[in-house]
């Protein structure tokens, strides 16, 4: 059982959200770019060494398949490669932006292309890029809502992945199916809840996995009788009290574990 959390969820500095993660009893923590840099990247790798445990992520790289396959983007996504190989994160978490006043297909075609040119280099630096589908509230920020939907983007190609957060996805009735037709693909399962309250005022939102719209427990127990095998990350992203974080650290984790102990039985 892999049990990540994501930084974004502690954000104490990199010492204290691994030494919190790992007394939580996580075993991976899922990076973000900008953190790991402000850290330094050989330091950050270092401090996930010496507590002995995996970065399970690296998000917030910036690139996005909205932007063009030209050398700066190029060079861009090579960059990200190199930050995820330096701290040890088996991929790159990019999404898919905005249609910008195109029809779909002229922007699928353009994204399909995108990941044909990026995968080679992921291929290249033994990192893959995955492809991350949003709520459609999030509308302003990619057009890509379903896990179905990031597949054909991707075209499955050597280097590529995608990425499944449950408050993204759940809605969709074809959600588990898409899980099951593309198991060997999904490079992690980010969990959270969604608060009943945030959707009946039309807004996205999060919270505990154990609260809210998402039958969390189910869910899980169907992803991994469809053969999944990998990351299982916390990423219950709001404003919370720094003290009150190490609590719902160990909650989440022992709710997770538990979660998936009970449907391996």
């Amino acid at each position: 059982m892999k049990l990540g959390v994501c930084e974004t969820v502690i954000r104490t500095g990199i010492e204290s959200d691994v030494a919190m993660a790992v007394e939580a009893g996580f075993v991976g923590l899922g990076l973000d770019f900008g953190r790991a840099h402000d850290a330094g990247l050989q330091r950050t790798r270092q401090v996930l060494d010496d507590a002995g445990i995996e970065a399970s992520s690296l998000i917030g790289a910036g690139c996005n398949a909205d932007q063009g396959v030209g050398a700066e983007a190029v060079d861009k996504m090579k960059r990200a490669l190199e930050v995820a190989a330096i701290v040890g994160s088996p991929f790159v978490l990019v999404g898919a932006g905005t249609l910008a006043g195109s029809p779909i297909a002229e922007a699928d075609k353009a994204r399909a292309e995108w990941f044909a040119t990026m995968a080679p280099l992921a291929v290249e630096a033994g990192v893959l890029i995955g492809l991350e589908p949003f709520h459609p509230v999030l509308r302003a920020m990619t057009y890509v809502h379903t896990l179905r939907h990031a597949a054909a983007l991707t075209g499955g190609v050597p280097g590529t992945g995608l990425v499944v957060d449950l408050s993204h996805l759940w809605w969709d009735p074809g959600f588990l199916d898409d899980v099951a037709a593309n198991i060997a693909v999904i490079l992690t399962v980010q969990v959270t809840g969604v608060p009943v309250e945030a959707l009946a005022e039309h807004r996205y939102s999060r919270c505990p996995p154990w609260d809210g719209d998402i039958p969390v427990a189910a869910t899980l127990a169907a992803i991994l009788a469809a053969g999944y095998e990998g990351w299982f990350e916390d990423e219950m992203v709001v404003s919370m009290p720094r003290a009150e974080r190490a609590e719902y650290l160990a909650a989440s984790q022992a709710f997770i574990a538990g979660a998936l102990d009970s449907a391996n039985r």
